[in-house]
């Protein structure tokens, strides 16, 4: 698609004040999809399936690690941080506690976390722009859980701590975006042809819901399917995901131009 050839062409091309790279740091539950995202933005980069995050398959508290990600060619604008899932409890996760030193880039690649833990004391990094400060967070949520969300939650559950980090990334300035994944099974049409995505009344509600529980604005809201069971590249869901990059690359931009201003 030549829409995609410009995506491509646009992120490609992209300039970044102080640094030649992007930092999207990536955040949510466990089994988002957060793994599964990055490997579909490779698999696109490479024009086959990648699975360079090894994406977990079990949903249970397992000892785990801050990823990393990044390459050559397309993927040398981009470099992921694959961060430990959000778990509903009542006690603080390792994302939770340490999300000013994850975002400032305090915590290292392949760095052991375990669930519940602190690591750090104190963040010893600037703030300025840097080759490991995030330049754009990316939430990632299911869309089929979130009708099970409240507006009003309480203390340890998912939305609490995902309305709790993004109160904590604006207070450091940083953009974010919204990416809703597993739209596939939000509805059977979406599940027959992906190219219905935006006239989908469930994909639809799924975006309103999204906007009303955490606030995000609907231009910053993007609706994907991950590749998982596909053996073959598609390029209809090639563009739901170029489109999500195009916006968190732009922000980065944005956000790294606003520094060196000021």
């Amino acid at each position: 698609m030549k829409y995609n050839q410009a995506l491509l062409k646009e992120i490609a091309n992209a300039r970044f004040e102080g640094v030649e790279t992007a930092n999207l740091l990536l955040i949510g539950p466990q089994q988002a999809g957060k793994s599964s995202f990055i490997n579909s933005i490779i698999s696109i980069a490479k024009g086959r399936k990648s699975n360079k995050t090894a994406a977990l398959g079990r949903g249970d508290s397992v000892t785990e690690r801050l990823l990393t990600v990044s390459g050559q060619g397309l993927r040398r604008k981009l470099r992921f941080k694959d961060t430990v899932g959000i778990i509903e409890a009542t006690h603080p996760d390792v994302t939770c506690d340490n999300i000013k030193q994850i975002l400032v880039g305090d915590v290292k690649h392949r760095e052991m976390l375990y669930q519940g833990s602190r690591s750090y004391e104190k963040i010893e990094s600037t703030y300025g722009p840097s080759k490991t400060t995030a330049h754009c967070v990316i939430f990632v949520i299911d869309a089929n859980v979130l009708n099970t969300y409240k507006e009003n939650a309480h203390q340890g559950t998912i939305e609490f701590k995902i309305k709790n980090l993004m109160d904590k990334v604006k207070d450091m300035g940083i953009p974010f975006i919204l990416v809703l994944t597993k739209i596939d099974q939000l509805c059977e049409e979406v599940e027959n042809d992906i190219s219905v995505t935006f006239r989908s009344v469930g994909v639809k509600e799924a975006v309103d819901t999204a906007r009303r529980i955490f606030g995000f604005q609907e231009i910053d809201i993007y609706p994907v399917k991950n590749y998982e069971k596909e053996t073959k590249m598609n390029p209809l869901m090639d563009m739901l995901i170029l489109e999500a990059i195009r916006q968190a690359i732009n922000y980065s931009v944005d956000y790294l131009e606003d520094l060196q201003e000021n």
